[in-house]
């Protein structure tokens, strides 16, 4: 199954970044598309030591990867 990310729009908001994403993906000839928005905080809202965990957990966030298992759920 091949995947490609179609887009990721960012936009912020007082107190949070809402980004929005879309995925193509193929397999046997078939293609499904995935589009979704999440909300993030903006961690420089916050104080440390705080401000350093919530990067810390942003980094740490695998969209692809939590997309990748979702669309090897897929059946055609």
């Amino acid at each position: 199954m091949s995947r490609t990310q179609i887009f990721a729009l960012l936009v912020a908001a007082a107190g949070s970044m809402y980004v929005q994403y879309a995925y193509a993906f193929e397999k046997n000839g078939e293609t499904a598309i995935f589009t979704f928005s999440l909300r993030f905080p903006q961690c420089g809202n916050y104080d440390e030591p705080k401000r350093s965990e919530c990067e810390g957990e942003r980094e740490a966030f695998d969209i692809d990867g939590i997309v990748e298992r979702m669309a090897a759920t897929l059946s055609f």
